[in-house]
């Protein structure tokens, strides 16, 4: 199996359809890709919220995730970015069969 073979399933688009009362969410979208001629897998989400009480506009929150693997290496990594200044690093793993 090709490494990349197993992240397969994450690949696609979903959407949430979600209340849009107050504070709460009014859509959310993400997307898993390959990109960099299949180098990396990008994940996009994007998620807004309906204006909360004495609100004029409602907040929106986005993150980007790039899941990679160093050269010479056969683990994946991911770094996490997201519109409020969070960066986080992950190393993934799966369980045996």
């Amino acid at each position: 199996m090709n490494s990349w073979d197993q992240l397969q399933f994450l690949i696609g688009s979903w959407s949430s359809p979600v209340s849009g009362q107050p504070g709460q969410g009014v859509s959310g979208s993400t997307t898993f890709s390959f990109d960099l001629d299949k180098k990396v897998i990008e994940r996009k989400s994007r998620a807004e919220f309906a204006p909360g009480p004495g609100e004029t506009k409602g907040q929106f929150h986005d993150d980007l995730l790039v899941i990679y693997q160093q050269p010479g290496e056969t683990q994946f990594r991911a770094i996490y970015f997201d519109n409020e200044g969070h960066v986080i690093h992950y190393s993934l793993s799966f369980p045996e069969k």
